[in-house]
């Protein structure tokens, strides 16, 4: 891809399209660029890896952001052709500190809302997707697995398989303190949407359950008091099948690219589901 003066040519144009001509604010920071219009107002360009991210972004934006009010920017303009939006800026700094239970605790009532954006709905293709999708990382993994290890993945996958057609609500499936901003009166809000779409409830859980929750019961606690309610029985039995996904994607996604972080993180998940047993 081109790059001019550190960020991705293209982004600063879609921008002075949408609302005029604009500063740059920094280098930018891979496809990501902030800008502050002639009326002093600053904005986000994003240009998406793919269509498919592209459009999943502008939908959520669309459709079940506004439901977070301010806790979320607002989607000022988009081409699907050059796969880019422009977004109003949030103010804030990412979470420095994923074990303040005061995040936890605003970041569960925001899931909330995003959750409840819209009414919960069958989800008819959820079958293939774990039999095409999930399927597809369990064949890169497999040489990454003992036998034991093996055996455990795909007793959650097949108990997460069960129930046929679960229903599916909003989720934003990479939620996690990365994705969280705090302002200086310690407000948090919520940004990365390119991965949300319907799916399963608990999989908006998992990831908090297995890398933020596992030795901080009181990080759990603040997040579900804000969330406005405790899992059912269920429901916690879903989000440990769900980590049989992240245990998936994270040692598949860590080996190819060499992050050392996400290695540590599948193998922390898959150490968590050989030994976990009831509700927290």
């Amino acid at each position: 891809m081109h790059v001019m003066n550190g960020y991705p040519a293209g982004l600063l144009a879609f921008a002075e399209k949408a609302v005029g001509p604009c500063q740059t604010l920094g280098p930018g920071k891979g496809n990501v660029l902030r800008v502050r219009d002639a009326h002093g107002h600053e904005y986000i360009v994003k240009r998406h890896a793919s269509e498919e991210k592209h459009n999943r972004e502008v939908h959520a934006y669309t459709r079940w952001a506004p439901a977070l009010s301010t806790r979320a920017a607002h989607l000022v303009a988009s081409d699907p052709d050059a796969r880019m939006i422009l977004l109003t800026a949030l103010p804030g700094q990412p979470c420095g500190d994923p074990g303040d239970p005061r995040a936890h605790h605003q970041a569960g009532a925001i899931l909330r809302r995003f959750h409840d954006a819209e009414q919960p709905r069958p989800m008819p293709g959820f079958q293939q997707w774990l039999t095409g999708r999930v399927a597809g990382w369990r064949a890169r993994c497999a040489p990454l697995l003992s036998r034991e290890e093996t055996r455990v993945v795909d007793r959650h996958l097949a108990a997460l398989a069960a129930p046929g057609t679960p229903p599916g609500v909003p989720c934003h499936l990479d939620y996690q303190p990365r994705n969280w901003l705090i302002d200086e009166a310690g407000a948090l809000r919520v940004i990365d949407f390119e991965h949300a779409r319907i799916s399963l409830r608990a999989r908006d859980f998992t990831r908090l359950h297995y890398r933020y929750w596992a030795a901080r019961s009181d990080l759990r606690d603040a997040f579900l008091d804000g969330y406005g309610r405790p899992l059912t029985r269920p429901e916690w039995r879903a989000v440990r099948h769900c980590g049989a996904i992240d245990t998936l994607t994270s040692l598949v996604r860590g080996t190819e690219t060499g992050d050392t972080a996400m290695l540590a993180h599948g193998r922390a998940t898959l150490r968590q589901l050989r030994q976990e047993r009831g509700s927290p």
